[in-house]
């Protein structure tokens, strides 16, 4: 993007004191791979997205999926520099085949919802149904 003044970089980690345990569970509906989220964790502004999606493409080179374009010029039109936002995920691995989406989703939430707590954004921004319902633990 001609001008844009930095960009959101993948960050395919968990915090430290993750267990073993947790670790297992997070992974048990998904690939082998944990993406707590993408940029700066200390940002102010949090978008919470549903899960990391498809990170790689066939030459395993890391692409820009139109969700995190979209988001990019959104932030460069509004004039917030993207290290002011943290992307992070409900689901914290990428679904890989059938799952318990319910269960899987309460599972993940209160990762998410300590996240939050820890990082302690000024702004959270839910994107998508699943996200508001799971994030509110509402479904309507």
């Amino acid at each position: 993007m001609v001008g844009f003044k930095g960009k959101i970089l993948p960050e395919h980690w968990a915090p430290a004191d993750l267990s073993e345990e947790a670790k297992a569970e997070l992974l048990s509906h998904s690939s082998t791979r944990l993406v707590w989220g993408e940029g700066n964790p200390n940002a102010p502004i949090f978008v919470i997205l549903d899960n990391p999606g498809a990170r790689e493409n066939r030459d395993n080179e890391p692409f820009l999926c139109g969700t995190r374009e979209t988001l990019q010029k959104g932030a460069h039109d509004a004039n917030v520099e993207i290290c002011q936002v943290y992307v992070t995920y409900l689901l914290k691995s990428r679904p890989v085949k059938k799952y318990d989406k319910h269960r899987t989703r309460l599972l993940s939430r209160k990762y998410l919802i300590s996240q939050i707590k820890e990082h302690q954004p000024k702004l959270v921004f839910c994107l998508g149904d699943v996200v508001v319902q799971s994030y509110f633990s509402d479904p309507e």
